[in-house]
């Protein structure tokens, strides 16, 4: 929860309707509020006043996770927020939304494996892109490693 609306909550909590269940939100009772009733009397006019379109009142909370993914929060932080059991569901639900970096994740495994060593050959290009065997560095514990294909580093 950010700290606005924690302080905002806070405010109505004390200043507001009190509800012997510790409600922050309640009817004239104290009770629960009614789910239909504070969609139409509530939610609705609320959208309409502030000039947006009608959606559910569940997407709210699509739209939080939305919002959390395009900031580059941790997948774990947005399945606790959500309440989801497993992050797998949470990557099942809204990993389209997750921006494909791969290009990204292979420039940065490359700065890892070999250094300034890939700087130097994009420069540098040796022909047709591919390095002698003396310009290949040597990889810290690369060496002799076999692929399925029978292939070695």
């Amino acid at each position: 929860m950010s700290p606005i609306l924690r302080q905002s909550l806070e405010r109505h909590r004390l200043l507001g309707r009190k509800s012997e269940l510790g409600l922050i939100f309640s009817n004239e009772h104290g009770l629960p509020l009614d789910p239909e009733n504070l969609i139409k009397r509530e939610f609705h006019p609320a959208l309409d006043r502030a000039g947006l379109r009608r959606i559910r009142f569940h997407d709210l909370r699509h739209s939080y996770a939305s919002l959390l993914i395009s900031q580059g929060e941790n997948i774990k932080f947005i399945q606790s927020q959500l309440g989801h059991a497993s992050a797998t569901t949470t990557l099942d639900r809204y990993g389209h939304l997750i921006p494909n970096l791969e290009n990204d994740a292979a420039r940065r495994l490359d700065k890892t494996v070999f250094g300034s060593f890939v700087r130097k050959l994009l420069e540098n290009p040796v022909s047709e892109g591919n390095p002698t065997q003396k310009e290949i560095p040597e990889a810290v514990g690369l060496q002799g490693l076999r692929f399925g294909s029978g292939g070695r580093i």
